[in-house]
């Protein structure tokens, strides 16, 4: 396979700019598995299907990071006068979260915790790090976590920023406290659940974070707000769970059953 051709496709794919924060080997991941799938020859692609294949490619891009992406134009100023509070009205999760941080620590402060995990992070950690705990803030756009990686030079926060892929979980993240995973489980699987359980099971930590919109992407109010399924995933492997309803999520602060 042309290496040539992947960086022409990556970079084809990333002249949208919404898309332009994401990390190259991410790019490349989603483009060899859809590869395989189809068994596509990408050196016999004929112009057509070399569109679609980077049509694909963004949309699935966007599926599960895009659509969090507001007012980018903005970023540049924001960053250079380090107005951390501004920045987070820049991402539609953590805009959203923005007066229900306080809320969400109260939830989590039993936990005592001294080591955080933050999955699909956004820029979630601009309002949840600071100087006592140990931040892993991971996440597949660069553009944001070179911004976290400055707030927590500049806030003297002992903190770490790495590409991690989901949907590829392994056993290679760190021991902590908690793992956060905002609004992260729906958008990785539709119809099956298996990954979020392999997830929930796979990381090695004392409690989880979990939290979903109560809204549909349209803004509407979700009839049901509870995920009944993640509520079963959490039975079966034995993990205690209780729950806080805010205005746009809900959360689920899960506690491993090694914790009881």
């Amino acid at each position: 396979m042309s290496q040539q051709l992947i960086q022409e496709i990556i970079s084809k794919v990333k002249e949208k700019r919404e898309l332009q924060g994401i990390s190259n080997d991410i790019i490349q991941e989603i483009l060899n598995k859809y590869l395989s799938k189809y068994r596509i020859n990408l050196t016999a692609i004929n112009p057509s299907g070399l569109k679609l294949l980077i049509k694909e490619i963004r949309s699935e891009l966007r599926n599960y990071n895009g659509r969090f992406q507001i007012n980018l134009q903005d970023r540049d100023n924001l960053i250079g006068d380090e107005d951390y509070d501004s920045l987070l009205k820049t991402h539609t999760s953590t805009s959203e979260r923005f007066e229900d941080y306080r809320s969400i620590k109260e939830f989590i402060s039993s936990c005592k915790v001294k080591s955080i995990l933050d999955l699909g992070c956004g820029l979630n950690p601009l309002a949840m790090a600071d100087s006592s705990v140990k931040y892993y803030a991971s996440d597949i756009r660069e553009d944001e976590l070179k911004i976290i990686s400055r707030f927590f030079k500049s806030n003297k926060i002992d903190g770490q920023t790495f590409i991690y892929n989901l949907k590829n979980i392994t056993q290679d993240l760190p021991s902590v406290d908690i793992c956060f995973l905002m609004k992260v489980l729906d958008i990785l699987e539709k119809k099956s659940h298996k990954l979020a359980e392999k997830i929930l099971s796979s990381i090695d930590t004392k409690y989880f974070l979990i939290s979903f919109s109560t809204k549909t992407l349209s803004g509407r109010p979700m009839n049901h707000i509870r995920r009944v399924w993640m509520e079963y995933s959490l039975k079966r492997l034995n993990y205690q769970f209780k729950i806080l309803k805010l205005k746009n999520e809900i959360f689920y602060l899960v506690t491993k059953s090694s914790q009881n």
